[in-house]
């Protein structure tokens, strides 16, 4: 039976605001909203979606490489390429003890801006190992001629933090700061951030480098449906299948959210008491809950002893 993984941010700049909807179906989960639900060390949220688009019995691939192959194609995995990962445009700006990540700092470029800054890339390393590749949707990747061992995090998990805790950590993880570094040095006042901030955008401070694996010769069956802002997933090439991963770019309780909620969550609900659809998945941040067809009979079992909580309380 199909699934629908619904994703959307913890943090905004926003104040939080309550979402009753989301709330009852937090409520009436299979498990209570606030005992469980963590993915297991090492597993990303991305990793767990992307299980309901392959094909059953595929190992998982690491994200970047499927990325890569999914949008520029195998002429961007060539033999010089050991490693590659996601270089995404940031904005993060340092205070008197700390560098923090804006809460909306990531960034999205035009693909004319991505074609720029991979031209300049090459223009100013060209003599390292390493080669900046741009998708067709503009999302950049970072391709590496050693492979590295690091762990790396999602730059949606550091935003509004101090990014200390999230860098990429490892044996090579030193050499791979080392180099972000450098590219902070070379965006440092660059032709593109001028261009930015004349559109009163944010300038871009740095690539944040995570998701990274061995490229990928071929690409694993896909099937199903992807919805929302995320670039990663639109860039997949799907054939039909009934499961389907949204990704909301706004928090639950805003006007983007209500929006969202009208257009996938409240269909889905409405297949899941149809039997069309064995369940949904709500997550945000480090937890995953699955609400299931009888979630109706959890929620009435539970107001017997307490009232639903704020949403981001399951979650934090």
């Amino acid at each position: 039976m199909s699934t629908v993984y619904v994703r959307f941010p913890l943090r905004s700049a926003a104040p939080r605001e309550r979402a009753p909807l989301l709330e009852r179906l937090l409520f009436g989960a299979v498990e209570p909203a606030r005992s469980g639900g963590r993915y297991p060390r090492g597993r990303h949220w991305r990793d767990a979606a992307l299980a309901l688009l392959v094909g059953s019995g595929v190992r998982i691939p690491p994200l970047a490489p499927l990325g890569l192959l999914a949008e520029a194609g195998a002429d961007a995995v060539t033999s010089a390429c050991a490693w590659v990962c996601f270089a995404t445009p940031v904005h993060c700006a340092a205070t008197m003890t700390s560098v923090r990540m804006a809460p909306a700092g990531i960034l999205s470029l035009a693909r004319t801006e991505a074609a720029e800054l991979v031209r300049d890339f090459d223009r100013v390393f060209h003599d390292s190992q390493h080669r900046l590749v741009a998708g067709r949707s503009g999302t950049l990747y970072m391709a590496f001629a050693a492979p590295l061992e690091v762990h790396t995090h999602d730059p949606g998990d550091a935003l509004d933090q101090d990014v200390w805790d999230f860098l990429p950590a490892g044996a090579d993880a030193a050499a791979l700061r080392a180099f972000m570094s450098e590219i902070e040095l070379w965006l440092f006042d660059h032709a593109i951030n001028r261009g930015r901030e004349a559109r009163a955008l944010a300038p871009i401070t740095g690539l944040w480098l995570w998701g990274g694996g061995a490229p990928l010769i071929d690409l694993p069956p896909l099937a199903g449906w992807t919805a929302g802002t995320d670039l990663f997933f639109a860039s997949l090439p799907l054939s039909d299948g009934a499961s389907g991963v949204v990704v909301a770019a706004d928090a639950p309780g805003t006007a983007g959210w209500h929006t969202a909620e009208a257009r996938w969550l409240q269909p889905a609900l409405r297949d899941l008491g149809a039997g069309r659809l064995a369940a949904i998945e709500l997550s945000a941040g480090e937890r995953c809950y699955r609400v299931e067809r009888h979630w109706r009979w959890h929620l009435w079992r539970r107001r017997i002893w307490r009232r639903a909580a704020p949403w981001w309380e399951c979650f934090e």
